[in-house]
């Protein structure tokens, strides 16, 4: 078996470290694909968007637990900013944060047990 090098890279690449804050990568990825849903049901069928938020806002309260139930965070301004669909939702914007946010200490609390 013959092996080929296509390409080189840095050893000290591997070294790096790079923290991303919580709602920062919330922001990329979960929040700009919930505002782009909801431009898109607001452009092809305006008569379902509020049935549709609604409902999705009560299945993010189902699925919140504990002290996220009742829990407001602060969001900066230059995230909400960014999400010309999704601000005016503002109790979605919030449950889907907190949702998003306890999945996230939840899979870090697996991590310590292991």
């Amino acid at each position: 078996m013959k092996v080929f090098r296509t390409g080189q890279y840095q050893i000290s690449d591997l070294d790096r470290i790079q923290e991303i804050q919580p709602l920062e990568y919330a922001n990329r990825t979960i929040l700009k694909r919930l505002n782009y849903l909801i431009g898109f049901i607001k452009k092809e069928k305006p008569e379902l968007l509020q049935s549709f938020v609604s409902k999705l806002n009560k299945k993010f309260v189902q699925f919140l637990e504990g002290s996220y139930k009742t829990e407001k965070i602060g969001i900066p301004d230059e995230i909400i900013g960014e999400l010309i669909h999704l601000k005016l939702y503002p109790d979605l914007l919030q449950n889907s944060i907190l949702y998003y946010l306890q999945l996230q200490i939840g899979r870090a609390s697996c991590r310590e047990r292991v």
